[in-house]
C-alpha cells in the first residue's frame, strides 16, 4: 500500500506568540498558577466566581450522595458570594485577585465536601481556623476597639469579621481575602436565616430535580389550623391536607391551564447581522495588485505584533481572509486618515483568524487582555469596523498607564459609565483635547441637543409641568396648615416651605430661558436622553446591560462612522463594515435599533471624526521609524 505525504501547510502564524488562548474552566478551576501568565486585562475578565467555582450540576451532586437539603443550603451560600473579587479601600487588585481566588476555591471545598446542614452552617468558623484568627478576650478594652475597627471593610460597622473573642488575622493579606468575597456588607458564607429560606424555597421548587419546573415561585408551608397552605410569593393559593395533594393539585392546574408564556413571548426579533453570499469592495484604492498577501506582510505594513490562525482554518480560507482584511485594514486606515502602519496602535495590536474562539454568537471580537482583534473566519466580516472600536477606545485609556486596574481601562469607561468628572479624572493619560474628544462623544451617546423649536416646547411643557406641581403642593399646604397644630405634618410643612422657593426660582429661570429662545438670543443647548441609548434600553430588556454599555454603544456609533464615511466615497468594503444603515433595524418588527439615526447619527459621527483627529498625533508619534507599507 502506498504512503501519502503528508500535506504540508504554507500559511501559519507570524509575528509574537499572542499568548493567553482561553481556557475551558468548567473542565477544570482556575486556580493561582493560571494567575501567574495572565495580564491585568485577562485577570479583570477572567477571575470570577463562576471560573473559580462553577456552577455545579447540583442534580448530579445530588446523585453523588450529597443530601438535597445539604446542596440547596450549599447552592443559597454559593450564589451570595461576590461574582467577582470586592476590592476594599487602598488594597492592591492583584492581591485581591489573588486572595477572592485562594477564599473562593477555600470555600468551594469545603463547602462541596459537606454532607449535612450543621457542617454548612459551620462554615464560617471553619474558614476562621483556617485562615487565621485573633483572639480578643485577652486584649485592653482600647486594643480591642482599635482591632475590629481595622477590619471595618468601608468602615462599616455591619461588615466587622468577629465571631465571639475571635477576630480574622491583622495580616494586609489575609483580611484582602477574607474580603475579597463580600457581595455586601456581611459575610455571604455566615449562613442566616435569609440562606435557610432561600434553600427551603428551592427545596419546594423541586430542586435539584429540572423537571418541576412547574414548582418555581411557590412554596408549600404548615398551616396553624393544620394541613398546609400553598404559597406564590405572599399570595395564599390554596389550602391542603398535604405537602403532596398541593403539589399535585398544581401539577394539574399547570397542565390544564393554557400556554401563558406563549401569550406573553415577545415576539420582536434581535437585530443580528446580516450574512451576505458575496463580499463586495469597490471604490477604494487598490492595495495588492492582485497579489496574495503573506501574514508577514501584516507586520511589515501595519505593524501588528502578531498574526495568528485557528487550528482547523484550511490553507485556501487563510489566503482568503489575509487578502480581504488586508484590503479591510487599508481602507480603515483611508477612513481615519492614519498611515497604515498606525493601525496597530503603537504596535500593541495583534489579528487572529478563526482562533480563540469564545463560542456562542459572536461573529468577531476584540481581546482587551491580549489585545487582540479575533475575526471568526468568513463569519467574522462585516465586524472589523466594530472590533477597531474597541480597540482605540481600550488603547485611548490605557496608553501610558502604568500599573494594575480593578477594572478595563478605556477612554468610555468600557462596561460602565461613570459621571464626566471621574472620567477625566481618570484619563490623566490622555491630552486636555483628547479627553474633551472623548467626553464629548460620550455625552453625544446618551444624551442630544434638541433643536431650537423643540428646545422651546420642552422649555414650555418642563415649566407648566412645574407649575403645576407647586400649585398641588401649595393647595395641600394651605388645608394643612388649617388643621389644629397637633394633627398637623410638620416634616411636610417644613419640607413644602423649604422647596417652594428654590421651585419658584426654578421657573423664574426657565421663563428667562424661554424668553431669550423667543427672543432669538444666545442660550445654553437643551439636552435629553438620546434614542440611541433608548434603543439599546429596549434591546437589553428588564435586566441586561451589554447594549447599553458604553464601549458597545461607541463600538455601534464608530461602525456607523465607517460605514458613513466610505459611502460618501461613492465606495464599499463589506469585510470592514456592512449592514450598519438607518432604516435596516428601525421598523416594528424588531426590539431596537442598534445604531443610531437621524441627527444623532450626524452628531456622533461628528465626534468620532473629532476623536480620530485628536488621537492621530498620538499614534503618529514615532512615525519617522514606521515601516513602509
Amino acid at each position: 500500500m502506498a504512503q501519502t505525504t503528508p500535506k504540508i501547510r504554507r500559511i501559519e502564524d507570524a509575528g509574537e506568540k499572542i499568548g493567553g488562548a482561553r481556557k475551558d474552566w468548567k473542565q477544570r478551576f482556575l486556580d493561582l498558577s493560571d494567575l501567574e501568565d495572565m495580564t491585568n486585562d485577562e485577570a479583570i475578565a477572567n477571575v470570577k466566581k463562576d471560573n473559580v467555582w462553577p456552577q455545579p450540576k447540583w442534580d448530579e451532586v445530588v446523585a453523588q450522595g450529597m443530601p438535597a437539603e445539604v446542596a440547596a443550603l450549599v447552592k443559597a451560600v454559593r450564589d451570595s458570594l461576590a461574582k467577582e473579587p470586592h476590592f476594599t479601600r487602598n488594597a492592591e487588585p492583584d492581591a485581591v485577585r489573588r486572595g477572592y481566588v485562594k477564599m473562593t476555591s477555600l470555600l468551594r471545598d469545603m463547602l462541596m465536601s459537606s454532607s449535612s446542614v450543621d457542617e454548612v452552617r459551620s462554615c464560617y468558623v471553619r474558614t476562621l481556623e483556617a485562615i487565621g484568627k485573633e483572639r480578643l478576650a485577652t486584649v485592653d478594652p482600647e486594643t480591642r476597639a482599635t482591632l475590629i475597627s481595622a477590619h471595618r471593610p468601608n468602615a462599616t460597622r455591619s461588615g466587622e469579621a468577629v465571631l465571639g473573642d475571635y477576630l480574622v488575622s491583622t495580616d494586609p493579606a489575609v483580611r484582602a481575602m477574607f474580603f475579597s468575597v463580600y457581595a455586601g456588607r456581611s459575610a455571604p458564607f455566615a449562613v442566616q436565616q435569609t440562606h435557610m429560606k432561600k434553600a427551603r424555597k428551592l427545596l419546594s421548587e423541586g430542586f435539584p430535580d429540572k423537571s418541576l419546573s412547574w414548582r418555581k415561585g411557590y412554596e408549600v408551608l404548615n398551616a396553624r389550623s393544620g394541613g398546609v397552605v400553598l404559597l406564590k410569593g405572599y399570595r395564599q393559593v390554596g389550602v391542603f391536607p398535604d405537602a403532596d395533594a398541593a403539589w399535585k393539585w398544581l401539577e394539574q392546574q399547570s397542565k390544564a391551564a393554557p400556554a401563558e408564556e406563549e401569550t406573553k413571548k415577545d415576539k420582536k426579533e434581535e437585530p443580528k447581522h446580516p450574512h451576505l453570499d458575496r463580499l463586495t469592495r469597490g471604490g477604494m484604492p487598490d492595495r495588492r495588485d492582485g497579489r496574495d498577501v503573506t501574514p508577514d506582510d501584516f507586520i511589515s505594513t501595519f505593524g501588528f505584533r502578531g498574526v495568528e490562525f485557528g487550528n482547523y482554518l484550511p490553507d485556501s480560507e487563510r489566503q482568503q481572509v489575509l487578502n480581504l482584511a488586508f484590503d479591510a485594514l487599508h481602507d480603515l486606515a483611508h477612513v481615519l486618515d492614519w498611515e497604515p502602519s498606525r493601525l496597530s496602535l503603537e504596535g500593541t495590536l495583534a489579528v487572529a483568524f478563526g482562533a480563540r474562539g469564545r463560542g456562542g454568537k459572536a461573529a468577531a471580537h476584540y481581546e482587551p487582555g491580549r489585545r487582540v482583534l479575533n475575526m471568526t473566519r468568513l463569519r467574522g466580516a462585516g465586524k472589523l469596523a466594530h472590533e477597531y472600536g474597541h480597540a482605540i477606545d481600550h488603547w485611548s485609556g490605557d496608553v501610558d498607564f502604568e500599573g494594575q486596574s480593578q477594572f478595563t481601562r478605556s477612554a468610555t469607561g468600557w462596561e460602565n459609565r461613570i459621571p464626566e468628572k471621574n472620567l477625566r479624572a481618570s484619563l490623566t493619560n490622555l491630552s486636555p483635547e483628547q479627553v474633551d474628544a472623548w467626553v464629548n462623544l460620550l455625552n453625544n451617546l446618551y444624551t442630544a441637543e434638541l433643536p431650537p423649536d423643540e428646545a422651546l416646547k420642552h422649555e414650555q411643557a418642563r415649566l407648566k409641568a412645574r407649575q403645576a406641581e407647586m400649585a398641588r403642593h401649595a393647595g395641600l399646604l394651605a388645608k394643612e396648615l388649617e388643621k389644629p397644630k397637633r394633627a398637623q405634618d410638620k416634616a411636610y410643612i417644613n419640607s413644602v416651605q423649604t422647596w417652594i422657593p428654590l421651585w419658584t426660582e426654578e421657573c423664574e429661570r426657565i421663563q428667562e430661558r424661554i424668553r431669550r429662545r423667543e427672543a432669538g438670543e444666545p442660550v445654553e443647548p437643551v439636552r435629553v436622553t438620546s434614542d440611541y441609548y433608548r434603543e439599546a434600553s429596549k434591546l437589553c430588556g428588564k435586566s441586561g446591560t451589554y447594549w447599553k454599555q458604553p464601549c458597545e454603544m461607541m463600538a455601534r456609533g464608530f461602525e456607523a462612522y465607517v460605514y458613513d464615511r466610505i459611502r460618501e466615497m461613492g465606495a464599499r468594503s463589506d469585510y470592514l463594515v456592512h449592514g450598519v444603515e438607518e432604516d435596516r433595524f428601525s421598523g416594528p418588527g424588531y426590539k431596537g435599533n442598534p445604531y443610531p439615526v437621524g441627527r444623532e447619527r450626524a452628531a456622533i459621527n461628528e465626534m468620532i471624526g473629532a476623536v480620530v483627529s485628536a488621537m492621530k498625533p498620538r499614534v503618529e508619534l514615532d512615525l519617522g521609524s514606521a515601516p513602509t507599507p
